[in-house]
Order: C-alpha cells, then structure tokens, then sequence
C-alpha cells in the first residue's frame, strides 16, 4: 500500500510543476488533480470499504465518493461540509474541461482544490483505519453487504 500512497505524491508533483499561467496548461494539470481524488477514493473504496473494485473504477468521482461516504456514515463518523464542496468542486472542474474546449479553470481554484488535497487525504485515511479496525474480522464480502444496509437506509 506504501507503493500506492506514492503515486498520490507524483501526482501531486506532476500538478505543481505545471505553469498555471496558460490556459492550456490549466486544463491539463486538471487531470492530475483530478485522479488524485480518483485513485484514492478508488483505493479506500475497493481496498477498505470492500467494493467491488472493477465497477468502482468505471465510476466517475461523484459516485466513487458517496459510496465510500456511505460506508464512513454508517460508521457514525461525522463527514465535514468541507469534503463535500471539495469533491464537488473538482468534479466540476474536470466536466468543464472535458466539456467545453473553452473552459479556463482558474489558477486560484486550482490550487485551492491541491491545497486541501494532502489535508484530505490524511483525513480519509484516518477515517479509513477506524474503518479497519472496527471490521477487522469481516470479511469483505460481508462489508459490502454492510455497505448495501446503509445505502437502503439513507434512502428510506
């Protein structure tokens, strides 16, 4: 896992050593931003959570988040607004890009979203060895099933 935990730091490098200054430079070092918050969430959803990793990685930011958010609530772990608006706001910015040649996401938003992004990371996976330690003796496919209990609860 300390392998995998790396790769968030080169992402991470890869964003700062872009020049913010040019529009499509902007837009590129969206996506290194981008899969930061990707690959994480896929990493405590499949790993952690016990998801199923294949159809988790076929999902956009958006869902990979309430899955795993699903599972920290149901834990009775409080999640800050503050997370909410920073997954919102990098999924946006990337649907932006992607979506309109023209968008030009700004340089200010962009570091904001990486500033918070090694803050967010700690977070999660603080939240994530609570998670662990609470399940140690279930087996994942029983956490999955835990995981669909608390999705069919927020929804009644």
């Amino acid at each position: 896992m300390t392998e995998k935990l790396d790769e968030f730091s080169d992402m991470l490098k890869t964003f700062d050593d872009v020049e913010l200054e040019n529009i499509y430079k902007r837009r590129m070092a969206v996506k290194p931003l981008y899969d930061y918050f990707q690959k994480l969430t896929l990493l405590v959803g499949a790993e952690i959570c016990g998801l199923n990793k294949r159809s988790l990685s076929a999902s956009h930011l958006k869902y990979r988040w309430e899955s795993i958010r699903s599972c920290i609530v149901f834990e009775g772990i409080e999640i800050s607004d503050e997370w909410n608006t920073l997954i919102k706001k990098i999924s946006e910015i990337r649907h932006k890009v992607e979506h309109n040649d023209e968008f030009d996401p700004k340089p200010e938003k962009l570091v904001q979203v990486r500033g918070k992004a090694p803050e967010f990371k700690k977070w999660l996976l603080h939240v994530a060895d609570v998670y662990i330690k609470k399940h140690r003796d279930i087996h994942s496919s029983r956490r999955f099933i835990v995981y669909c209990v608390s999705m069919y609860s927020m929804l009644v």
